[in-house]
């Protein structure tokens, strides 16, 4: 099955995205502590959106992919990014962070996920700082039947 690497196919994608754009002006990157965390494929930061808005402003944590520089391979992550967010935007669950938006530049160089911003930490940090029951870290790691389901049929 071949996949249609082109600008067009990509457009269409994301424009069904559209509403989830945030431009990188309304994000400001934390200073202090600003890194939350970093791992192969990226970073994740801890930024303030829409910081001049007193209404609309809160904390999300930022992932800043790290992107490869051929275009046609760019192109193929961007495509995979794409998808990727259309099914992280439909889906809901509690124990998965909502997607509060996306940034992908115009040549692929630069992809960003913005998420909520969780004050105790990724799973693991908190399983390790609150050391809860076995049964509780199980509840962490299986996904729902109704879960499994709206995944596989995006």
């Amino acid at each position: 099955m071949s996949v249609d690497l082109s600008r067009e196919a990509l457009k269409a994608t994301f424009s069904e995205l559209s509403h989830l754009l945030i431009k990188p002006a309304r994000l400001t990157v934390e200073e202090e502590e600003a890194e939350l965390g970093a791992g192969g494929f990226g970073e994740v930061y801890l930024a303030t959106l829409d910081k001049s808005s007193k209404s609309r402003r809160r904390k999300v944590a930022v992932k800043q992919l790290r992107m490869v520089e051929a275009s046609v391979i760019s192109r193929r992550i961007a495509l995979r990014l794409a998808r990727e967010l259309k099914v992280w935007a439909k889906v809901k669950h509690p124990n998965i962070l909502e997607l509060i938006g996306y940034y992908v530049s115009d040549n692929y160089a630069c992809a960003q996920f913005v998420s909520a911003f969780m004050v105790n930490g990724n799973v693991m940090q908190y399983i390790k700082r609150t050391q809860v029951s076995a049964a509780i870290r199980l509840k962490f790691v299986i996904p729902s039947p109704i879960l499994l389901y709206r995944v596989r049929s995006y």
